[in-house]
């Protein structure tokens, strides 16, 4: 297994300053969570339902640093629960905007041990990115165009967060791993703005293990997974 980090936005040296500077605490539905709106419980159920799975656990914020305890037990499932992480920082940091409180700056990620989850940082959160939210089934418009008879669309899921963003799942009858960037090139002029737009490429085989993840925001850059070749035997 292998990680490429493309680009963070954010430092560790960071952490010294934000924790000095910590002024208030907000666990998830709890006292002090997010006013004038749904809060960060009710902003995490509603980001857990809009991608339809369970990677993203509990949410607080201490400070102006979103903490999010995610299911990662891997590193294909950390590159997709990261960003899950980072949609819902996004809408975090929209919903304080909107009540006229000063929004996170930041997003952590700990894995369901409450560690850190290995490889990420702290990460940037930019969510007013000037972008125009994306047409209701834009995403999935898009991912028609390039799908074929060996690379078949499994979802593709139109975000409201971060300005408008956009989640794919193909699977690939190819047992050989791939990246996905060859389709984020393809999709991203559809999207606009690209430097601008979050996004999440998810490319399995047949039997539904990833064999790559790639993934970008603005505020963390990009990551990107591929599934290791299995090694060739030798010939005796």
């Amino acid at each position: 297994m292998r990680r490429r980090r493309v680009w963070i936005a954010a430092s560790l040296i960071l952490i010294g300053g934000i924790a000095a500077a910590v002024a208030s605490m907000a666990t998830s539905g709890g006292p002090g969570s997010t006013g004038g709106g749904p809060g960060v419980h009710g902003l995490l159920s509603q980001v857990r339902s809009s991608f339809g799975d369970d990677r993203l656990l509990s949410a607080s914020i201490i400070g102006r640093t979103l903490t999010v305890r995610v299911s990662a037990p891997d590193e294909p499932s950390a590159v997709s629960a990261t960003f899950e992480a980072q949609m819902l920082a996004a809408a975090v940091h929209d919903s304080e905007s909107a009540s006229g409180q000063t929004p996170i700056s930041f997003v952590k990620f700990v894995n369901s041990n409450g560690a850190l989850v290995r490889g990420y940082g702290l990460v940037s959160v930019r969510s007013d990115t000037g972008v125009a939210p994306l047409a209701a089934g834009k995403c999935r418009s898009l991912a028609q165009t390039v799908q074929s008879s060996a690379m078949a669309l499994r979802s593709a899921l139109t975000l409201p967060y971060a300005g408008g963003a956009c989640a794919f799942k193909f699977q690939t009858s190819s047992p050989a791993p791939l990246s996905g960037a060859f389709l984020v090139g393809k999709v991203l002029d559809g999207m606009g703005d690209s430097n601008k737009r979050s996004y999440l490429v998810e490319v399995d085989n047949s039997a539904g293990v990833p064999l790559s993840v790639d993934d970008y925001t603005p505020g963390g850059g990009g990551v990107a997974y591929t599934k290791p070749r299995s090694p060739i035997p030798s010939v005796p």
